[in-house]
């Protein structure tokens, strides 16, 4: 979705797709449901046409899987240059009050716990 732009009307937001990407060769103005059923409909020809695809997108997933289990970062850096990390953050749930005000409710914060 952030490599097409994005239009308002009113208070809904669009993808706006250019003609070059059409088969009419004309701009086409998706609302985001129907940009979502777009993106459903290239997952399930991509997996269907190739389904060593979808194996290597499982192959990913377990080993995502096993770095989780075992604490450790996963790095990789995509064909284009874009280094991309996946960190497996923990999170503990604090609960505050502000003490200015007496009719101020309880509030629950997370916040990252050291590794």
């Amino acid at each position: 979705m952030e490599h097409f732009e994005t239009y308002w009307i009113l208070k809904y937001k669009g993808i706006k797709l250019p003609g070059i990407a059409t088969y009419s060769g004309k701009e086409l103005y998706l609302t985001q449901s129907e940009f979502g059923h777009l993106t459903k409909l290239v997952y399930f020809v991509l997996t269907k046409e190739l389904p060593s695809l979808l194996s290597l997108s499982y192959y990913f997933n377990n080993m995502i899987d096993i770095f989780v289990k075992l604490d450790l970062p996963l790095t990789w850096v995509t064909p284009s240059g874009l280094k991309i990390s996946y960190i497996n953050i923990k999170f503990d749930s604090v609960k505050i009050k502000a003490k200015l005000l007496k009719t101020s409710k309880i509030a629950t914060v997370k916040l990252p716990t050291c590794r």
